[in-house]
Order: structure tokens, then sequence, then C-alpha cells
């Protein structure tokens, strides 16, 4: 199988030091594992990675749905480190000379006479797409200070016993009013409700009511609403988890087709742990995904529809909760 690699943060040693040192993509022939749940991106610190777009991933034993493939990473264990690469299958891969320092340096980071940092970082951008979260504070977006915070490197909603909220709480990227987008995210959720608000809406000053009206991508610690498409105060559920649904010129709304069993879908959604959400939305068609997994899909033809608008991440109100946002990052079409 012939691999692109796209290297970053590679453990390496030179003749002048040892350091964690920047390398540009190479090329090799290996066959490697399919790593699933042992690693995540929250937990460890990724130093290698497959470039699916450069691969060749035509083959049918692949069953990972993120194209997320790390191929080596590093994480500290109580006192000691640890260190994981799936490289080795083939002679040659023994005299490569950028796998073999990287094997040198792993032993000597193991053994704890390399130094090299292990906290989690986002991985590396796609092909096309933009970071709207810096991971160290909340540069670029607008929100209320005391539900939103930065904490180890992750956009943080809450409300405590101290800090309520009287409606929905928003927080709102401060770069424009995205019409055709594809938006990556990940998110924690600790009890409650929260959404990605998207072609989203103003009120106007001084009418009543949460500030922003529009589309959300929902969840919810219940799990009603994860993976629901709703339109708080306007048009309500576009789509539950599970339809396609197809909204006419009339404004009626028709169930077209299914994305699978609404339960069967849940199994896919990891509670109070990190979730890929994937939110597309392209000309009429907005469609919602979870770890690989399509929840629902609309064509929506209404021209009550708001084409384009505000992008923000939700608190909802009620009992006390916690939701956290990383690796944010949006491809405009």
């Amino acid at each position: 199988m012939k691999l692109y690699l796209a290297g970053f943060g590679f453990l390496c040693v030179t003749l002048a030091a040892r350091a964690l040192e920047e390398i540009p993509h190479f090329r090799l022939a290996d066959e490697i594992y399919e790593y699933g749940p042992p690693y995540d991106r929250a937990a460890v610190r990724v130093l290698l990675s497959l470039d699916t777009e450069r691969s060749n991933m035509g083959v049918p034993w692949i069953h990972r749905k993120d194209n997320d493939f790390a191929l080596a990473w590093v994480k500290p264990f109580g006192k000691g480190r640890v260190f994981c690469a799936s490289f080795g299958h083939r002679t040659e891969i023994y005299w490569h000379p950028q796998i073999l320092g990287m094997y040198l340096a792993a032993v000597q980071f193991a053994t704890g006479d390399l130094d090299a940092p292990t906290a989690p970082r986002p991985p590396a951008l796609e092909s096309g797409f933009t970071s709207l979260f810096n991971g160290v504070d909340l540069t670029g977006w607008e929100g209320d200070e005391r539900i939103w915070s930065v904490r180890d490197g992750a956009i943080t909603g809450e409300t405590t016993d101290t800090v309520r909220v009287a409606e929905n709480n928003f927080l709102i990227w401060k770069g424009g009013q995205p019409e055709n987008f594809e938006l990556r995210l990940r998110f924690k959720l600790m009890g409650g409700n929260s959404g990605i608000y998207f072609h989203a809406e103003k009120r106007p000053p001084g009418k009543k009511g949460e500030p922003l009206v529009g589309p959300q991508a929902d969840f919810s610690a219940d799990h009603r609403w994860t993976g629901v498409l709703m339109e708080y105060t306007k048009r309500e559920v576009l789509a539950e988890r599970g339809q396609r649904v197809l909204i006419d010129e009339n404004g009626q709304k028709k169930v077209i087709g299914s994305t699978g069993n609404s339960n069967e879908l849940l199994k896919s959604v990891k509670d109070q742990d990190w979730n890929e959400y994937v939110v597309i939305a392209r000309g009429d068609t907005v469609a919602l995904r979870i770890n690989g997994v399509t929840m629902c899909e609309v064509a929506d033809k209404d021209p009550r529809r708001t084409p384009r608008g505000y992008l923000a991440l939700q608190v909802h109100t009620g009992p006390n909760m916690k939701v956290e946002f990383r690796d944010i990052r949006m491809k405009q079409f």
C-alpha cells in the first residue's frame, strides 16, 4: 500500500541537537494497522498521520469513517512515557532514514533521555479548511465571558448554581455569515442541551427572546435532540434523527427517506466524551453527521429559509450544564 504521511512535530534526532522538528510530507510503502479506540486526539499527541487525499484508500478493509489515521503518537502514563507506532511490515522500513530516526528518538524519549511535549493538539488542517479557534483564547468569537471561556485547549460553555442564563446563550463567530460550507468540530457534553447554530439571524434590538434564531445542529445529554436539525422559535424541528426530509416551496415537510434507525444511530455517539460533529450546508441541502454517521438530511426549498447567517455555539437554559468544543474548522464552497 502506497502511503503519503503528514509529519508534524516529528520526533527526530540530528547531529546538532535532539528536538522536535517539523518535517514535510514524505512517501513510503508499508502495510499499516487501522487503529480504532486506542487513540483519541484529545488524550494523546499525534506525531504522524496518513494523508488520505494523496494515499491509495481504495481497499475494502478500511473501516474508520473520520479519515483520521494516526500512525505514531506519544502520551504520559503516570511517571512514565508511552510511544506507539505502526510501521515495520516491510523489510526496507528498517533502513528508511526518517523512520529509523523516529524509532531512535522514541527509545530515548521513553527512557527519559529526550524531552518532548506530550500535550494533545488539534489535527493538521484538511485541504481547504480554515481553523476558527486558536486553542488559546476567544479571539474571533463574541459572547458572555461569565459563560464562555477556554480551558485545556477547548472552548467551554458552563452554567452553575451561581452563573445562570434566563435565555439560551451563544458564543458567536465574528468571521462572517457563511452560506455554503462544511463545518467540522469536536464536542463533549456534560449534562443539559447544546447545539451549533448556523444561517442564524439576530433578533431586532428590544425584542424579547434569545438573541439568535435559526437552524441548529442539536445534541443533548438525554439524546432526545442529538443529531436533530432544529429551527427553534421559527419552523421548529426540520428533521428528526434518522430522517431524510424534503421541505417544498409551500413550506410543507415530507419525510422522503431514512439515514438509519434512530436508536441504532445513537450507538455511534459517546456519552460525556469527545465526538465529531460535521455540518454540511450546500445550496438548499443540509446534512448532519456525528462520528462519521449521517444523522439526518434536509432539502429545504421553503422561501422562508435563511440561506446565510451567523455561526454560533449554544448553552441552553435549564439544569447546570457544561459543553466543550475544539478542533473547529470550516471550508467554504
